[in-house]
Formats: structure tokens, sequence, C-alpha cells
């Protein structure tokens, strides 16, 4: 028995501690392998952050159609006034309206009890709104989607003014360059975007079509019976919009493209009162409207769609997909897709099913 116990100390006492040049060799080994796989664990990250990214649209575009489903149809104003009288309200993006439905109901409640503060307040983190591409780390009050605006009038694209808003409303352009807005006017401004503000431009109207549609945003059916929801886009991804709890200017939380009836469009004798004409791609100002152009860009300076993604940005359709264009989509198709009613004024459908 003792002998057997010397023994077994014996073999303990060979086997005692490592060496420094164990050690040295085994750290060694471990940073080469390391080194080895670190390029291909990044490669893997990407794809994994671009599935996410998509997955917070797809949720984003499905939360959408669920507040029509209980709202008639009609999908959330691109902003709108919340609180009781001046001195409370405050000018809130589409993002409030969805919080029910983006599983924050009770954030929407205590907002309401009193919009200012909440604001004003610390910034709150949702992460559903944000793409893990653009923050490594959740930021709080960030944004990494925008609502589709449109065709914005060329003089407020980038406009900062309290004002904006009432500028971008259904009665801020002249489309059929007559003189005076018309229903006519109505019924191309609201073909031109997916969203428009909530404004108080209603009150001052009397006739009863032209009412009916200052009163109302957008609905699911209108772009179906019109060029369809698989080709009308509702939300992009932006890595340069701002806090979701505002909504100081346009290019914070919507996008679209600039234009100038006037100058960028086909006379309305010819009856195109959309349709670009055949020199506007070309021009600087498209250009710049255009997915991830200036990608260095400052927060809240530029209303297009951008992103991290290598060569193409996450959009969400009004048919409840998500899904990925390439950066040099034609800007005469992305146009398109813009409009939910584009094929009615002049717009083709010529390449729209190849993008």
């Amino acid at each position: 028995m003792r002998t057997a116990q010397r023994h077994s100390n014996t073999q303990r006492l060979d086997r005692a501690g490592l060496t420094w040049l164990d050690v040295l060799v085994s750290i060694s080994i471990t940073l080469t392998v390391a080194a080895l796989m670190f390029p291909a664990i990044n490669q893997q990250r990407a794809p994994n952050k671009r599935i996410l990214c998509l997955n917070n649209m797809k949720q984003l575009v499905l939360s959408e159609r669920n507040f029509a489903d209980r709202h008639h149809g009609q999908l959330t104003w691109l902003c709108e006034k919340y609180g009781a009288n001046a001195d409370s309200s405050v000018l809130a993006p589409w993002t409030y309206a969805l919080l029910p439905d983006l599983d924050n109901a009770g954030m929407l409640r205590e907002f309401l009890q009193d919009p200012r503060a909440f604001q004003n307040g610390n910034p709150i983190l949702l992460k559903v709104l944000q793409c893990p591409a653009t923050y490594d780390t959740p930021e709080f009050g960030a944004l990494s989607y925008v609502a589709n605006a449109g065709y914005i009038r060329a003089d407020i694209y980038n406009q900062t003014a309290p004002d904006w808003m009432l500028a971008h409303s259904l009665t801020a352009v002249n489309w059929n360059q007559n003189g005076t807005i018309d229903n006519d006017d109505l019924q191309i401004a609201f073909s031109t975007g997916a969203f428009w503000p909530k404004t108080s431009d209603s009150q001052a109207e009397s006739d009863e079509e032209k009412l009916a549609l200052l009163k109302r945003p957008m609905t699911l059916d209108d772009i179906e019976s019109y060029d369809g929801q698989q080709h009308t886009i509702l939300f992009a991804e932006n890595k340069q919009a701002r806090n979701w709890q505002r909504a100081d200017a346009l290019h914070d939380f919507a996008f679209g493209v600039p234009v100038n009836p006037a100058k960028d469009f086909a006379a309305p004798a010819r009856g195109r009162p959309l349709d670009f004409t055949a020199d506007f791609g070309t021009t600087l100002k498209l250009q710049n409207a255009m997915t991830n152009n200036n990608p260095t860009a400052k927060s809240g300076t530029a209303a297009r769609p951008g992103s991290n993604h290598l060569g193409s940005s996450i959009y969400g359709f009004a048919d409840g997909a998500a899904r990925m264009i390439s950066d040099d989509i034609d800007w005469s198709v992305y146009v398109r897709l813009l409009t939910p009613n584009g094929q009615q004024y002049g717009q083709s459908e010529q390449g729209i099913d190849q993008y």
C-alpha cells in the first residue's frame, strides 16, 4: 500500500507544471491561429449584420401593414402634431404611430401623456430601428430607416426651417403649371410618394373632393390598384438618418428626390407630369438623391438611401417584403419605385421588374 502511494506521488511530481518555453510556444500557436481566423470571422460578421438589418426592415414593413389593417388600410402619416394645445404640442415622425406594432405600446402612452417632455427627455433605445452594420454598439435615439416622401420640391429638399412640413404638403406644388393648386395637382402629388405630413391645409378648403384627399394618408388599396405593392417602396435604409423621436427636418426621417416641375418634367400638354425629361438623370441634383451618394455625409444631411452594406442598401416594400437593391440601380427605375401611382401620370414600367 505504501509502495503504491509513493509511486503515485512520483508520477505527480513528474507531471508538475509547464516550463516558460511551453507557455511561450502555446501563446505563439494561439496568436497564429487567431490571426489566420480573424479575416474569416470578419467576413462572416458582415453577412450576419445584413441579415439582422433585413430582419429589422421586414419587421418594420410588417408593422406598417399591421397598422394599416387596423386603420382601414391607411398608412401612417409621414409626421403629425401631437399635444392638446400649441404650448405643449410637438411635431413627431411616423415612428410613434408604429410603436404599438413594434411591441412598445407603453412607450406611446407615455409620449401621449406629455409629448414635449417625452421628446425633450433622454434619448430612448429602439434596436429594431437600428441597422447593426451602421451601429456596432446600439445607440440611444438613433434611427437607420427612413420613409418614402417621394418627389420633394427642390428648394426644400435640404431645408431645416421649422415650416418645412407645410412646404412638403400636398398643396405645395402646382404640378400641372396652370397657376393654381387644383384637384389635378392634388391627385398628382398624391401619386409621387407613399407618405405625407398631416397638415392643417384642409381646414381652408371647401371643395369636397379636395378636402377628402387632404384629410387622409395613402392606403394600401391605393397602392395595390395603381402601380402595385411589390413595386412601391415604403422605407429605405439610411445611415445618415437622425433621431427617431424628433421631426426637426425632413431628411432626419424621410427620403425622396428633389424636383422642380417647371424644369424637370415634360410639358403638361403632353400629359406626362411625373415623367422626368430625358436629361434629368444626368444632373447633379438627382445624382445627389441616389443611394449611397456622399457616404460620409453628416447625420441628418442626406435625404436619400444609404448603408454600410457593400454595393447595396435595404428597402421595405408595401407588400411586406424587405429586399436588397444594388447601388447601381438605374435612376429611372429607382424613381418609379418611389411613386405609388406613377404609371397613370406618364411613367412607364419599363425595367421595373428587373431591378
